[in-house]
């Protein structure tokens, strides 16, 4: 966890008095906080009570070997992340050192220790540390950026298998996250039958081709949805793809809308060739105009080259009529 003041939290556990208190007369010179401890037992208590960023662990300690308190440490789901520099005796083989580096330890320290290394190895531990915090920070904006999205929101790795999804495409889909992280193509939400172009439209999104695309999804419980996709993708500084990421939105109601605009404009030319009765539309702006189909039948014209431009219709208004139509017109654009 971040820490809000500017230098971070150490505890030093050893069982030497000198070593014990010169450690923080070195260390708090620089601003740490610093916590100390000479046994197992109380290195223990000031991790839960405290939570240190840092842990200067002697080797030997009274009541347990440091290496073994390092690993209990580091396997510790919650103190995992703890950094620890241990403290080794004068004559310590490099095996014993490697040993005490697989048991999860960052860095060693021989003594007699010395204050100018001590420092280094510290503010070396701090860098990290700092660093640690900005990824965290970093991919918590994200993740809360992603997690607030209204549209689904999807991770894949380079092979196209799922290794993240928010909540909204969850869902969408009704899939569970158990159901989708780990899954590759073709993904649990593509309909069979859709398979081929699924798979067409998702091998050009790897490919780097990331204008949207309309596809049909499929709920967990069968139900078929329209999604408009919008693939995008993450390069590492070598310009190679580490991961490909996707928003989804359910286009439903889009389509319902669509649809019941289609079956409205359907009606109404029926209803208005029954009546014979043609409706136009006219754009003051572009002096443009649109017709229905039965306007065109009224007038005997060809629909293909579309409808009279506004003031070519003098030639199918008779002229008595022209000066009266052109003023409704201009009424009209002017009334709104």
């Amino acid at each position: 966890m971040e820490k809000l003041n500017e230098h971070l939290t150490i505890l030093a556990v050893c069982d030497d008095d000198d070593v014990l208190s010169g450690i923080p007369l070195i260390l708090k010179r620089d601003g740490y906080i610093v916590l100390t401890a000479s046994t197992g037992k109380d290195c223990r208590r000031q991790l839960k009570a405290h939570r240190p960023d840092l842990v200067i662990l002697d080797e030997v300690l009274p009541d347990i070997d440091g290496r073994d308190l390092c690993k209990e440490i580091k396997s510790d789901i919650d103190f995992k992340h703890t950094h620890i520099i241990l403290i080794s005796e004068l004559k310590t083989s490099s095996d014993e050192q490697a040993d005490a580096l697989e048991a999860g330890a960052d860095a060693y320290i021989i003594r007699p220790i010395g204050n100018r290394e001590l420092k280094a190895r510290v503010k070396a531990i701090t860098r990290l540390i700092k660093n640690e915090n900005e990824l965290i920070r970093s991919k918590n904006i994200s993740a809360g950026i992603i997690a607030s999205l209204q549209d689904g929101f999807t991770e894949l790795d380079v092979n196209g298998v799922h290794l993240n999804a928010n909540q909204a495409f969850l869902n969408m889909t009704g899939f569970s996250k158990e159901d989708l992280i780990g899954s590759g193509p073709p993904h649990p939400y593509w309909p069979p039958d859709q398979y081929k172009k699924i798979e067409s439209s998702f091998q050009k999104f790897l490919k780097g081709e990331f204008d949207p695309f309309e596809l049909t999804f499929k709920k967990k419980n069968g139900d078929r949805f329209p999604v408009l996709v919008g693939p995008s993708w993450l390069k590492g500084p070598d310009n190679v793809v580490q991961r490909y990421f996707a928003t989804i939105k359910d286009i439903t109601e889009q389509k319902n809308t669509e649809r019941s605009l289609s079956e409205s404009i359907e009606a109404l030319k029926q209803a208005q060739s029954v009546a014979k009765i043609g409706s136009w539309w006219y754009d003051p702006v572009t002096q443009m105009s649109s017709w229905t189909d039965e306007m065109f039948h009224i007038f005997g014209l060809d629909p293909q080259p579309g409808a009279l431009p506004y003031q070519e219709q003098r030639k199918i208004i008779h002229p008595e009529d022209w000066d009266r139509f052109d003023a409704a017109v201009t009424k009209a654009v002017s009334d709104g």
